[in-house]
């Protein structure tokens, strides 16, 4: 089970999308409150382009059949984040996957 999958006994699968996960994540993990939404996030953290670049902790976005930031999750390391959607619930994806480097943005470091 990934990390935060269970929110005080309900399933946070069925109810959390991807900036809220992230939120609560850093909350918990980091102790910071971010935005509400992942183009909030996007704007209020340090632009990192290059993904060789990221580390653990890091942000990523994506802007999915749209032109501006629509998802966001979590860096782990080796090209693994860890995100939520909705529909899907949490999961862990790698940036190097067709779909995800389509729609890969870039980077937000908020902690370093």
């Amino acid at each position: 089970m990934v990390w935060g999958a269970l929110s005080h006994g309900r399933n946070y699968q069925e109810r959390c999308g991807c900036s809220a996960f992230v939120q609560n994540l850093y909350k918990y993990v980091f102790g910071m409150n971010l935005l509400r939404t992942a183009c909030m996030q996007f704007q209020s953290s340090k632009f990192i382009k290059n993904p060789a670049e990221l580390k653990e902790g890091d942000l990523v976005f994506f802007s999915i059949n749209t032109s501006r930031i629509s998802h966001v999750g979590v860096y782990l390391k080796n090209n693994f984040f860890v995100h939520s959607a909705s529909s899907k619930g949490v999961s862990i994806a790698n940036l190097t996957q067709a779909y995800w480097s389509r729609y890969f943005v870039g980077g937000g470091r908020l902690v370093d």
